[in-house]
């Protein structure tokens, strides 16, 4: 009987979050009747909001437009053309909708906060579409659009706004700063001096930047991975502590013996003089400027699709399922399986601080290499922003196989029971060139005194200071 009130209290609460979950669901995804409108009802319905400017109620319409497109094709006889044209149609609609509504917003001093984030939708509804049509004809038909004063003009083809989206936020990002620096001009200066020419001059300064960062962070990635290399001389230390505890790797000690094993760590730490912590200041320090770097990147990303790369080119076909970009603005699927490879090799190449556990820190560095780069297949990320970070990439490989063969000294104790410095156990003077008693063998061989008995001459004049 002590039983059931538990019983029936788990049995409530487990309704209690059935409910909760239940209503959560039918907040976030209503059950909404279907558009019973044809999809010529629709598009007049987009058109008319497109004249009104409300861009939001449009945006809603668009996916219930191209469903509607699907299940008329067969009905109608469309073809796959027909259908993309009708699709393109309506995405014009709204990016124009967006763009217009943007501009509107730039001219109200209460609402000119939002005005670039509208600009910005309405150029990633197009941008999605452009690397699929950009060669497509459709891609430069021209549609009815209800233009006004802020966006004058009643026709739009995909090609032409998006030129236009493109353009604007290009010149809006020019007079933006990354934390009160002019990220822009740091780019475009690069760009300048290397004559702006599309198949060198975007591309060179991914390189140059990747280059530039690599020389200011030398010296802390230097330090950080020498520290790798001191954690790593530790490692036999801390396997003899472990195996003195008890401890076998990857099981989990009783709290008294780990807190025992973590003592004597720290005081080994503490003998030789070496912070564990110290390695993850240098990486703190950079990251600002990554930051940074990529902030000025974002900047210039519209001036980006005037370059090229390689395979990377206007009328570009495509890798098979692998999408080429048609400039550095645009994502490149090839691009980002060699930044991928990149990732894999570096993680291969680079040493382990724990030779015992290097299998697991190989498992999880190729992990995070495979997640980040599939990523990348699904977040359209500019091309020139993987082509810095490929660029970057390689040369932090490098730098790190340069450290890891520099000479490194052998582990000195710090602290010792008596306190200071210990000194070196290596010595450069050969131990059989000093006799027991100190004295230099050699000079004894060739008929020195030995210490304690000063030769004759130096004995009197002891007795005779003034002896000249």
């Amino acid at each position: 009987m002590s039983a059931n009130p538990p019983q029936r209290s788990n049995l409530i609460q487990m309704l209690l979050i059935v409910a909760v979950v239940f209503l959560g669901f039918q907040l976030l995804f209503p059950n909404k009747a279907p558009d019973a409108r044809s999809s010529d009802e629709i598009l007049r319905s987009m058109r008319t909001l497109n004249s009104e400017g409300k861009d939001v109620s449009l945006a809603k319409l668009v996916p219930i437009y191209e469903n509607k497109l699907r299940e008329e094709k067969a009905g109608k006889g469309w073809t796959d053309e027909q259908v993309n044209e009708r699709r393109i149609e309506a995405h014009i609609l709204l990016a124009h909708t967006k763009f217009k509504t943007g501009l509107h917003y730039a001219a109200n001093p209460a609402l000119k906060q939002f005005s670039q984030p509208k600009i910005m939708a309405g150029w990633q509804g197009l941008d999605h579409l452009y690397a699929a049509e950009h060669g497509n004809p459709l891609w430069d038909k021209a549609f009815n659009v209800e233009g006004d004063d802020v966006l004058p003009g009643n026709r739009a083809s995909a090609g032409s706004l998006h030129t236009r989206l493109v353009s604007d936020l290009s010149e809006r990002n020019r007079t933006q700063s990354v934390w009160g620096i002019a990220g822009y001009q740091i780019i475009d200066s690069i760009v300048a001096m290397t004559g702006r020419v599309p198949g060198l001059s975007y591309w060179l300064t991914a390189f140059l930047l990747a280059l530039v960062v690599r020389i200011i962070v030398f010296p802390l990635a230097m330090k950080q991975f020498m520290w790798g290399r001191k954690m790593q001389q530790l490692q036999p230390m801390i396997k003899e502590l472990q195996a003195k505890h008890g401890v076998k790797p990857g099981s989990l000690p009783p709290a008294d013996v780990q807190q025992a094993l973590q003592a004597d760590t720290m005081a080994l730490y503490k003998k030789y003089g070496v912070n564990p912590f110290s390695g993850c200041l240098p990486a703190v320090i950079q990251l600002p400027l990554f930051l940074f770097v990529y902030q000025c990147m974002l900047l210039y990303r519209f001036e980006f699709t005037k370059g090229t790369f390689l395979w990377i080119a206007p009328g570009a076909q495509s890798m098979g399922w692998l999408k080429i970009a048609p400039n550095l603005g645009q994502i490149d699927f090839p691009l980002i399986f060699l930044y991928g490879i990149s990732m894999v090799v570096s993680q291969l190449l680079m040493p382990v601080s724990d030779p015992s556990n290097m299998r697991q820190q190989r498992i999880m560095g190729l992990f995070v290499a495979v997640v980040v780069s599939g990523m990348m297949f699904f977040y359209p990320v500019p091309s020139a922003f993987i082509l810095y970070w490929l660029f970057a990439n390689v040369l932090s490989t490098v730098h790190a196989l340069y450290a890891y063969r520099v000479h490194m000294p052998p582990l000195q104790e710090v602290q010792t029971s008596l306190g200071g410095l210990m000194p070196s156990t290596e010595s450069t003077v050969d131990p059989s060139f000093i006799s027991k008693t100190g004295a230099n063998k050699s000079a004894t061989k060739n008929g020195a005194k030995k210490p304690g008995k000063a030769p004759k001459s130096r004995a009197l004049e002891r007795k005779n200071p003034d002896n000249q």
